[in-house]
């Protein structure tokens, strides 16, 4: 009899503890994929980039032997991104002619014209088309001795100005949709005053274009890859995910024509 009566104890006592268990332990999430074809997805960021500014500008009044302005570019998002303005500075673009000098050229009121969006690969492609004042780059001359300025340098024409800036979609913490890694690259038709070569320096060569480019992308890429611009993308895009009852992000890749987001 004592040892029946111990018996439906350890039992009911197994029950107890197995109760508490069941209703103490934490369920854990099943984690959910959406397919979203990636023509849809460039659309939607497209829309959120619409009303975007992009100024580049760095050329100011003369000091010492530079006539370098700070603080004189933007980048100003549309309403759906808040709106805000952020100020940026691009490098002065100093070049050594030699015994000549030196040549120092500054973006003169470039402006983002139109743009576009599209699948690459894995990530997105945003093309940024900027249009000029006819004089892009004003270039002045310095020495140690002599300084001919304005009239010792020629100016520089960029046609055809096109800034592509490459996106990786990804989750942050919050689990947001977001993007990652940004890659950036300027290019553009470069020609000074109607010449490629002046003194020791071919204008129209890669190596001159590429000092001119790192200046613009560094600047722009700053400006992007930085927490507040995510956020702001972040933001716009929490909307679209609740309507399509996407949850906590956990995970975003592209597959063929296809972006995977994985949520719990």
């Amino acid at each position: 009899m004592l040892y029946k009566s111990l018996k439906l104890f350890v039992i009911g006592s197994a029950i107890a503890v197995s109760s508490v268990i069941s209703m103490t332990a934490p369920v854990l999430a099943q984690t959910q994929v959406r397919k979203m074809n990636t023509t849809i997805v460039a659309n939607l960021i497209k829309d959120s980039l619409k009303g975007t500014q992009l100024h580049l500008h760095n050329l100011g009044s003369k000091s010492g032997s530079s006539y370098h302005k700070s603080n004189s570019s933007y980048i100003q998002f549309g309403k759906s991104l808040g709106g805000n303005k952020q100020i940026f500075t691009i490098p002065e673009t100093k070049v050594d002619a030699g015994s000549y000098g030196w040549l120092r050229y500054y973006v003169n009121d470039v402006n983002l014209s139109s743009f576009d969006i599209k699948q690459d690969g894995n990530r997105f492609k945003v093309t940024l088309l900027f249009e000029g004042n006819g004089t892009e780059l004003k270039g002045y001359h310095t020495a140690k001795f002599v300084d001919f300025g304005d009239s010792g340098a020629p100016d520089v024409e960029m046609g055809n100005m096109r800034l592509d800036v490459y996106l990786t979609p990804g989750n942050d913490s919050q689990g947001r949709l977001i993007y990652n890694q940004v890659e950036v690259n300027f290019d553009a038709n470069i020609q000074a005053g109607g010449i490629c070569k002046f003194k020791t320096i071919n204008f129209c060569g890669n190596s001159y274009k590429r000092q001119i480019a790192v200046g613009i992308e560094n600047a722009v890429r700053a400006q992007l890859d930085n927490p507040i611009t995510r956020n702001q993308l972040a933001a716009a895009f929490s909307p679209v995910m609740k309507a399509l009852n996407i949850g906590k992000i956990t995970k975003v890749y592209i597959q063929g024509s296809t972006m995977f987001v994985e949520y719990q």
